[in-house]
């Protein structure tokens, strides 16, 4: 799977499925541990219920793209629908 690496090509929307192709997850983060711990928080059913409305938040820095915030709420919106699109909020870093 390539990397997106011009950040011209992010929208202020992506699916999950385009998120997870095209960004770096921080080595500490386990998108299933994300998904089991955000289901029994319950943050996965009020994401079923409301959808995502809090952007997620991706940093860029040079050719990197960074998760830096969501995982959480990625991780049950790719359970959910992989396909549908979520907020995203894009930081830059020179």
């Amino acid at each position: 799977m390539s990397r997106v690496t011009n950040p011209k090509q992010f929208g202020s929307s992506m699916s999950a499925h385009d998120i997870l192709g095209s960004v770096e997850m921080a080595p500490n983060k386990d998108l299933h541990e994300a998904s089991r711990s955000a289901w029994e928080s319950g943050l996965g059913g009020d994401i079923k219920k409301n959808w995502v409305t809090q952007p997620l938040t991706i940093w860029h820095e040079g050719e990197r793209a960074r998760l830096a915030d969501g995982h959480h709420r990625l991780a049950v919106a790719h359970d959910i629908d992989p396909a549908r699109p979520l907020p995203v909020r894009h930081q830059y870093r020179d």
